[in-house]
């Protein structure tokens, strides 16, 4: 993309002759507006290399909203194409939000930036010409001879970026993996692996998991719309590696503590996984090879962890340490409860763990506020557009934060609650007032604030994450407009 420049220097030559002075340079003026260009292409990669995937932007809604002084925007409109590209032309220099929502979407991502050009485009695993599953389309592997009840199992595709989940069913007598709305494998262009894992085993201060068992999956595809079986006989795994780990857990739990001190206690879980494509990019689908998780306190010493790593020399390791928390939530006026878990993590390349015990490189926002008001409680009556604040985190400094709305919807006949994504807003400072038209009076929401700390972090390149990573996140209250 070709950049934008402002106010070239142009040579002014005065008087003539001999007797004219020297020429002067006129300066650029620093209030001039300028055109906002960018793209929105994703770094697919795949079996053959990495290939570019250009987001069609012809029918999106693209728009700078500049703050004013006195609160609200100034809304500048521009356009997209479909090669992924897009212009906002005559904003004003600073500061703004740039908005990007499809056309018949409830929802739009937000970038902070004060740069003329900016691309948002990541990283991405698997071809990009996939065709979506329909419906019913499900995935049974029924083994020869059945493990042990509610063993985790998950299959792998890397040409597609699939990774889905599932627990054996004994009512089933397989691992059912449901596909619908994920990338269809098809014959002749997409493997990968079926693997399981043992069932939890007392090990140190806490409790291990390992490879169990590995099948590839041929490249035979599956059945579209129906239920597709493999009868198999995984080959068993015994532990061929190891895998040392010093984890300073007070610090993790200090971390979720900072943000509800009611929370019940939860384990510290570190995890070990194999990605395909190395790890110089993050994160992208892995497969777990290795989890161990422990309730203890203080620094948690494991040394020679057994595992088994049956993937390819060329998929890289990456190690990351969690600790969660749970958040319920429940509308004003009814009994419909949703859980939401916040959480504290740190992920790095096999090959580049600290020496010292792993902890976090970034702790979770304080005191975030709406109009000023503390979120450790409901607040009712904020408004459509309310104004969100919060100090930076008492541990690293975070390379940006990322702020999530979710619209929180009953569901008929169930006590329980779905949600859904209103808008995200990726920034570099601690204040946001919400634009109009996101929120709507009488509906309930929440905010899901999390501190992004990225190695090699660029600014132009936003949603482009690399190693180490970490975040750590803040839940705020149910909040209503």
């Amino acid at each position: 993309m070709k950049k934008i420049w402002l106010g070239l220097p142009v040579a002014i030559l005065v008087g003539c002759g001999g007797g004219g002075s020297a020429p002067k340079s006129q300066a650029a003026d620093p209030n001039a507006p300028r055109t906002i260009s960018g793209t929105m292409r994703t770094d697919c990669f795949g079996d053959s290399g990495s290939t570019v995937r250009n987001t069609d932007l012809s029918g999106y809604t693209i728009r700078a909203l500049v703050p004013k002084a006195a609160g609200g925007y100034t809304v500048y409109a521009g356009s997209g194409l479909a090669d992924g590209t897009f212009t906002i032309p005559s904003v004003p220099p600073g500061e703004c939000l740039i908005q990007l929502s499809k056309a018949g979407s409830n929802y739009a991502s937000h970038f902070w930036t004060n740069l003329s050009e900016i691309h948002l485009g990541g990283y991405s695993q698997g071809r990009p010409d996939w065709t979506a599953a329909p419906s019913a389309t499900t995935l049974d592997i029924q083994p020869t001879v059945a493990p042990a009840s509610n063993t985790y199992g998950e299959i792998i595709a890397p040409s597609l970026g699939m990774q889905r989940q599932a627990y054996f069913s004994t009512g089933l007598n397989a691992w059912r993996f449901s596909l619908a709305g994920s990338p269809l494998p098809e014959q002749g262009k997409d493997s990968g692996y079926f693997s399981y894992m043992t069932p939890l085993v007392s090990m140190g201060s806490g409790w291990s998991q390992t490879l169990a068992g590995i099948l590839s999956l041929p490249s035979s595809g599956l059945q579209p719309g129906v239920t597709t079986q493999i009868l198999a006989a995984p080959q068993g795994l015994a532990p061929n590696a190891s895998q040392n780990l010093t984890i300073d857990a007070d610090a993790f739990h200090a971390a979720v503590l900072a943000v509800d001190t009611s929370s019940p206690a939860t384990n510290t879980v570190f995890t070990l996984k194999a990605q395909p494509y190395g790890s110089t990019v993050a994160p992208l689908a892995a497969a777990a090879m290795l989890v161990y998780q422990s309730s203890a306190s203080g620094i948690i010493q494991e040394w020679n962890l057994p595992y088994s790593n049956p993937y390819p020399a060329s998929w890289g390791g990456v190690v990351s340490v969690t600790r969660n928390c749970i958040k319920t939530y429940t509308i004003p006026g009814t009994t419909n409860t949703a859980n939401w878990a916040f959480s504290v993590n740190v992920t790095y390349p096999k090959t580049a763990l600290p020496s010292q015990p792993i902890a976090p490189l970034v702790g979770p926002p304080r005191n975030v506020k709406m109009n000023g008001q503390a979120m450790s409680n409901p607040t009712l009556s904020v408004g459509t557009t309310p104004l969100f604040s919060w100090d930076a985190p008492a541990t690293g400094t975070p390379s940006y934060y990322l702020l999530s709305i979710y619209q929180l919807l009953p569901v008929s006949g169930s006590t329980f609650m779905s949600s859904t994504t209103v808008a995200q807003f990726r920034m570099t400072n601690n204040r946001l007032e919400v634009p109009p038209g996101l929120l709507s009076p009488g509906a309930t929401y929440f905010g899901y604030l999390r501190a992004y700390y990225q190695g090699q972090y660029d600014p132009s390149h936003p949603t482009r994450l690399g190693f180490p990573l970490a975040y750590a996140d803040y839940n705020t209250e149910i909040f209503v407009p």
